[in-house]
């Protein structure tokens, strides 16, 4: 009996810690390997629950009605044909716009116009559907819909509280993930190359998906939550239908000038999640709706009105355009909040959509753009006017205190001197022309080189000796983290004196002061032997 309780606590032991994730809260740093994928099975029926901040269990509901598919290519056509082929009708998706971090962090790191929700028949298994579809290569990303709270989301990222004391805890937990396939939004080197906001924890980052091949991000958020390195890991619940809205209505598409239109601007919003900056709004310029490619003076607008209600905004703007031709009127910007946010928070801005008009002239026209209007008079016929031959120039002389007038005379007395002189002057041009392009061409290739290498502009930027290794290690494609006794021991025998003065005056000077112009001067000149010995490598 014993020896049977033995080996299951051996077992137990052994599968605790084989997976991808440390279970444990101590000061340990966590074991990770990557956990194998299930055949067809990116999501399942035990995926549906994750950790809040508190540790606690919630449940999801899984929404059988609809899904949110991420296709490759947005075409229309391209979307249909895969989408019949699931046997669905067309009419039954639609695209929106997702604001991917809002939901968590109270502003929006970044939107994606490619988000897809596809409505399915009730003997529909969207879950079988969501698995079938992320195994097609037309596909970036799908997942199931759930109602949280009263509301239809779906997991797109995963929002984590890390927890470290030194830099490579943090890459290891960095690492972790970006194995799974999701990318920090904000990290030293960043994807996407995005600042972190004031008033956003430096523990705080969100984590994209960016692989449809990863752990789905309600698993994976789970196995974070339970690492050491990290306090809580949350998904973040993308909502279907957006907390603000703005619609336009034209009172006609068409007319003449002098004619009266009428925008009807509809702002429809969850006031218990956004807050309308509506001092901004009552008192924007009506002016600013003028089309681009139209003047001031041919565009004349009304003072506008406003009618407001509980979660609705009406804004009517009257104007006259005197000016024939297709425009398009500028959107009215709608700026706002989210609730909860910080107070320097700056705004979400939303433009209306585009809203198209025709302006024709006084004169009446059919469809195809002929005048309808018959002329008074008839047509006359004009006398042939004989074209006006010019004069023959004259010569003209100049006054004394004209330069021409020496160059004339000695063109005039002195034929050699002259011609001589005037081979000179476009010898003389010559020449510097030339030494002009030869440095104009010396520099674009300079600025050619810089812009070439991320790590060079950066260094060209800043100057510091952090940004000089960053550099260097960019030379030897090493990745960050490598020290200097790791770079010399991979480097080629042939280039190793050259890294060694280099990692010698960088590590006289310290990371985040600006090197002096002479240690710049001579890391450049290092860099670029070193980067010259390397391209044959």
């Amino acid at each position: 009996m014993r020896f049977i309780l033995r080996l299951f606590c051996l077992s137990l032991t052994f599968s605790f810690f084989g997976g991808g994730f440390a279970m444990g809260q101590d000061e340990g740093e966590g074991t990770y390997e990557p956990l194998p994928q299930a055949v067809k099975q990116f999501y399942s029926k035990d995926d549906f629950y994750f950790l809040d901040k508190t540790g606690k269990r919630t449940t999801l509901e899984l929404y059988q009605g609809k899904i949110v598919v991420q296709f490759m290519t947005f075409g229309a056509d391209s979307v249909a044909n895969i989408l019949r082929k699931q046997g669905l009708k067309p009419g039954s998706w639609e695209r929106i716009t997702a604001n991917f971090g809002a939901s968590a962090l109270k502003r929006t790191l970044y939107s994606s116009q490619g988000i897809f929700i596809v409505s399915l028949p009730p003997f529909y298994d969207g879950l079988k559907l969501v698995n079938s579809l992320l195994l097609m290569s037309e596909v970036a990303d799908a997942s199931p819909v759930f109602r949280v709270n009263g509301e239809l989301v779906y997991p797109a990222g995963i929002l984590v509280n890390e927890k470290f004391s030194s830099i490579p805890e943090k890459n290891n937990l960095h690492g972790k993930l970006t194995e799974q396939g999701y990318y920090p939004y904000w990290a030293d080197v960043s994807y996407k190359g995005e600042i972190r906001p004031p008033g956003v924890s430096v523990r705080l980052n969100y984590y994209s998906r960016m692989q449809k091949i990863s752990t789905n991000p309600l698993r994976l958020s789970r196995l974070v939550a339970q690492d050491v390195l990290a306090l809580w890991a949350v998904p973040d619940f993308i909502p279907l239908k957006q907390p603000i809205e703005v619609s336009v209505s034209l009172s006609r598409p068409s007319g003449t000038m002098n004619d009266r239109f009428e925008a009807v601007y509809r702002i429809k919003y969850n006031p218990k999640k956004v807050v309308l900056d509506k001092g901004v709004l009552k008192s924007f310029e009506p002016m600013s709706l003028k089309p681009k490619a139209m003047a001031e003076s041919f565009f004349k607008p009304d003072p506008p009105r406003f009618e407001e209600s509980a979660g609705n905004i009406t804004v009517k703007i009257s104007f006259k355009m005197y000016e024939p031709g297709s425009f398009e009127l500028s959107p009215l910007v709608v700026r706002y909040n989210f609730s909860g946010a910080e107070k320097d928070t700056l705004p979400e801005v939303l433009n209306s959509p585009a809203m198209g008009v025709k302006i024709a002239g006084l004169v009446p026209r059919d469809s195809e753009g002929r005048p309808q209007a018959a002329d008074i008079f008839g047509w006359k016929k004009m006398g042939r006017v004989p074209p006006e031959i010019p004069p023959m120039p004259k010569a003209e002389d100049y006054p004394p205190t004209d330069a021409r007038f020496y160059a004339k005379g000695i063109q005039t007395k002195y034929p050699a001197l002259g011609s001589m002189l005037m081979f000179s002057s476009y010898f003389i041009f010559a020449v510097l022309a030339s030494f002009g392009m030869f440095f104009l061409g010396r520099m674009g290739l300079r600025r050619m080189l810089l812009r070439q290498g991320s790590r060079a502009a950066e260094f060209a930027r800043i100057g510091t000796a952090r940004s000089a290794k960053r550099y260097v290690r960019e030379i030897l494609r090493a990745p960050d983290g490598k020290t200097g006794h790791e770079l010399l021991e991979e480097c080629p025998d042939a280039q190793k004196e050259c890294l060694e003065e280099l990692i010698l005056l960088l590590d006289n000077s310290s990371g985040t002061e600006r090197l002096s112009d002479d240690d710049i001067a001579k890391v450049r000149k290092l860099a670029g032997k070193l980067k010259r010995g390397m391209k044959w490598k």
